[in-house]
């Protein structure tokens, strides 16, 4: 004998709670950065003679204090002498960024600075008049209308190397077997050529 299988309230529950706990799943990877206010921002190493990277990403970033409608990354430093330099490299391929300079901690932070920062380029701003074993924060901002992903980030201490040129951008464009890197200089003084080098770990470099 055929049975009939009955639909009852308590499958219908049952169906509804598996499709929860999909979307709970499914939404989890939009979950904002842990660096998405002051009080997680991410510390930054101050670099001496090379600049050590950290990879941070601003998807599922939301504003915050100061940012009116631009979502925004929360970094921090100690600086360690009266300048240094903040060097950021962006992936997506698209838009445009801001990024601040605070100092005064996260219950009352003052802007020092702030510049733009063009996607799918490399670029290094000189912050001075700090104050040595102060700590300072850094935000990248973006439009809600802006692409979302990873960057590059970086601090170094700027009296530790001084170049003889400035650096305008630096870009890099991928392609099937080799990597295309344009730049340009402004400023060369001294200067006889470039050499290029790479890491995979911002500590063993070749050319």
């Amino acid at each position: 004998m055929k049975k009939t299988k009955i639909f009852t309230l308590t499958n219908l529950l049952n169906f509804v709670v598996v499709i929860l706990i999909i979307l709970g799943g499914h939404s989890g990877s939009f979950a904002q950065p842990a660096n998405d206010e002051c009080d997680g921002a991410i510390e930054l190493p101050m670099g001496q003679e090379n600049c050590r990277f950290t990879k941070a990403s601003n998807i599922g970033a939301t504003p915050s204090i100061g940012s009116g409608n631009l979502n925004d990354i929360w970094f921090k430093t100690t600086a360690e002498s009266d300048l240094f330099t903040v060097a950021i490299g962006w992936i997506p391929y698209d838009g445009y960024a801001y990024v601040h300079i605070y100092e005064g901690g996260c219950n009352n932070p003052e802007r020092v600075l702030t510049f733009a920062l063009y996607f799918e380029s490399f670029q290094e701003k000189t912050i001075t008049g700090l104050v040595p074993g102060k700590e300072y924060f850094i935000t990248v901002e973006t439009p809600e209308v802006q692409p979302e992903g990873d960057l590059n980030i970086c601090v170094r201490n700027s009296e530790a190397q001084t170049l003889p040129l400035d650096l305008m951008y630096f870009n890099s464009e991928a392609h099937n077997d080799f990597t295309l890197l344009k730049w340009r200089s402004t400023n060369e003084s001294n200067t006889n050529y470039i050499s290029i080098e790479k890491s995979s770990d911002s500590e063993d470099w070749r050319l």
